[in-house]
């Protein structure tokens, strides 16, 4: 890194860390906020990123989480059953042997 290259990334990490907008720092700090915007742009192109470039990140961010929860899961109203092209729903808890009897109707097996 150049010393032109560490002066201007001292000054961008100053400007982030600021909590100042670019065009208020850059009048503090009186240079053009042209110049600055490209610094700010060069540096990170260059990998040289000072904290929280490229983001709208400033000192007076405050992050806070909040727990999300699932809402309860509620049994489906019914099974679906697709064979052969067709589809049978039967409702949870239903009796085996009366779907295996539909379901050889269906196919037009024995009644």
């Amino acid at each position: 890194m150049t010393s032109t290259q560490q002066e201007w990334l001292d000054r961008v990490t100053r400007w982030q860390s600021s909590g100042l907008d670019l065009d208020a720092f850059a009048a503090r700090e009186g240079i053009a906020s042209k110049r600055l915007r490209w610094w700010r742009s060069n540096l990170g192109r260059l990998g040289l990123n000072a904290p929280f470039v490229n983001s709208t990140v400033t000192a007076s961010t405050v992050l806070s989480f909040v727990q999300l929860e699932a809402p309860p899961l509620e049994p489906a109203p019914w099974l679906e059953v697709v064979a052969n092209g067709r589809v049978v729903r039967v409702p949870p808890g239903f009796d085996e042997r009366t779907l295996m009897r539909i379901l050889s109707v269906v196919d037009g097996g024995p009644r």
